[in-house]
């Protein structure tokens, strides 16, 4: 996409990639119910970012993300965490208890092309 945008023979002048993430409730689950969405926690982000690699953020940049890796004897210390999971158990009301309760994960990526004109007269 990025080299669409600085393509001068292209009509594309700027995008964007947004990204949402929702994790639903296990059909086994005792307070799963057929007639609504059964969504425990959505995740929305840009992925436009991703274009500037250095400015470490979120998904894929390799850093650790886990919030007691400095807290000596806790049990997750030595785990390293994705900005995925750490987004689930410190960034939405789910407990442990509730992240074994995802049974179903949703992915869907939305490009949107933008185009620009200038209008002459």
């Amino acid at each position: 996409m990025e080299a669409r945008v600085f393509n001068p023979d292209d009509w594309l002048s700027d995008y964007e990639l947004e990204l949402e993430v929702t994790f639903w409730l296990r059909e086994d689950d005792p307070a799963f119910k057929e007639e609504v969405d059964n969504i425990l926690a959505t995740l929305h982000e840009s992925l436009k970012r991703l274009r500037h690699p250095e400015d470490h953020w979120g998904l894929d940049d390799g850093v650790n993300y886990n919030i007691a890796h400095a807290i000596d004897g806790h049990p997750m210390q030595d785990e390293l965490h994705c900005w995925l999971y750490h987004y689930l158990y410190d960034h939405t009301p789910l407990t442990p208890e509730g992240l074994l309760r995802i049974g179903h994960i949703w992915v869907n990526l939305s490009v949107i092309y933008q185009h620009t004109a200038v209008v002459v007269g």
